[in-house]
């Protein structure tokens, strides 16, 4: 019962897939995008990043490099190899991250824990 937007990066940011679920409006999508490639180029969830850099100057000295340290956004590893990115945006609650989750784990199995609240 809930509308997202999903941008799927490859290794170079590229994207190789998009999609916007109907309902989406454009913050929406864009989110999932940002979210998507601050996965891809940090290598880590933007859960764990959110986590990570909590403190107001930690993510204030952050906006410049557009990290976008929001739920929702997980790089696609395989055999310790980075393939690419996925970000979900739209949804509230943590539906973004476990979303995006979820798509992995049904495509290419299991997945690593996702970070903690």
């Amino acid at each position: 019962n809930v509308s997202v937007s999903i941008f799927i990066l490859t290794p170079s940011g590229s994207i190789a897939h998009a999609h916007r679920m109907d309902g989406q409006m454009p913050i929406n999508i864009d989110t999932a995008l940002y979210k998507a490639e601050t996965a891809l180029y940090l290598r880590s969830s933007t859960h764990a990043l959110s986590n990570r850099f909590s403190e107001p100057l930690a993510r204030v000295t952050r906006v410049k490099l557009d990290w976008y340290l929001v739920s929702g956004g997980l790089p696609i590893i395989v055999d310790d190899q980075l393939i690419g990115s996925i970000g979900v945006g739209g949804a509230r609650g943590g539906f973004d991250e476990r979303c995006a989750h979820h798509a992995l784990t049904e495509v290419l199995g299991p997945q690593p824990s996702l970070a903690e609240d």
